[in-house]
């Protein structure tokens, strides 16, 4: 194919993928308006005649947040720029930045108890938890156009096995045959029904500890979540990021609703000899920044 054919193939790609995250943006901020609308508070006076009322403003409200709301669109931003770059000091440099913040200083994460409120449609409300809403919309959204950066990027956990990896002697591994990895990754799909039908039925939020080791940032937990904890760690060492591949019910819950993934237009290019062969691949393409081909 001539480079001409490539360019053009290329640029095809190029204006898909921000069709798709425009339309993805769209979405969310519709979402997050209608979120705001409803959980505007009825008017303690309609008539106007009560002139010694308060009125709360957004300034007031976000002062509090501000520096939460700046740093987390910095790491995103970073994020974004490191997944870019395809630079593994970059990445790593993301990772170490995502545990110390998003887990150790704020245990920030994607959670069933998302799920949760989803269930119960009771979610925060915006105007006070507007890093939230950032943190949680990029992460779907990202989702959505890249596959599961959220997991190999901005979670704290998945981070932190990463970082783990990284340090472990690759002798000390051992990676299961590929039918056994297949059978083992619908273990995280049936935790996600299970913990959600527990849930359901009981409306016991703590059964998140037993299924979801994110509270090792709170390092707040009884004897059994510690051994618990300790097992799974060892297990880590030897299998790579165990939790994040068979284990997650967050996991399992993107890839539920997202399972279609994209990969960059200039990935796509390489290679391709026909405009079948670019959409194949466009199809099939993958990104999970918990594997190791990832970078």
């Amino acid at each position: 194919m001539s480079r001409l054919a490539a360019a053009r193939l290329l640029a095809v790609a190029r204006l898909l993928a921000v069709a798709r995250l425009l339309a993805v943006a769209f979405v969310c901020l519709t979402f997050v308006a209608t979120v705001v609308h409803a959980q505007q508070p009825p008017s303690a006076d309609p008539w106007g005649f009560d002139d010694e009322v308060k009125v709360e403003t957004w300034g007031d409200i976000l002062r509090p947040q501000a520096l939460d709301i700046a740093l987390t669109a910095g790491l995103i931003g970073f994020a974004l720029f490191s997944f870019s770059k395809r630079s593994k000091v970059l990445k790593y440099t993301t990772l170490v930045f995502t545990v110390a913040y998003l887990g150790v200083l704020k245990s920030t994460m994607i959670s069933v108890t998302d799920i949760f409120r989803v269930v119960d449609l009771n979610l925060p409300e915006f105007r006070y938890s507007v890093a939230w809403y950032m943190f949680a919309t990029f992460s779907v959204a990202s989702t959505v156009v890249w596959g599961r950066f959220y997991c190999g990027r901005i979670c704290a956990f998945g981070a932190f096995t990463q970082l783990l990896d990284a340090v472990v002697p690759k002798r000390l591994r051992i990676e299961p045959p590929l039918w056994l990895e297949r059978r083992a990754s619908y273990i995280k799909y049936g935790l996600l029904v299970a913990v959600v039908g527990y849930y359901i039925a009981t409306k016991q939020t703590s059964v998140y500890r037993y299924v979801e080791p994110f509270w090792m940032f709170t390092r707040s937990a009884n004897a059994l979540l510690w051994t618990m904890l300790a097992v799974l760690l060892l297990a880590t060492l030897v299998v790579r990021n165990l939790y994040c591949r068979f284990l997650c019910p967050v996991g399992a819950m993107l890839g539920v609703y997202f399972a279609g993934h994209h990969i960059s237009a200039d990935q796509a290019v390489v290679g391709v000899q026909d405009v079948q062969d670019l959409r194949a691949r466009l199809r099939v393409g993958r990104y999970s920044g918990s594997e190791d081909r990832q970078v």
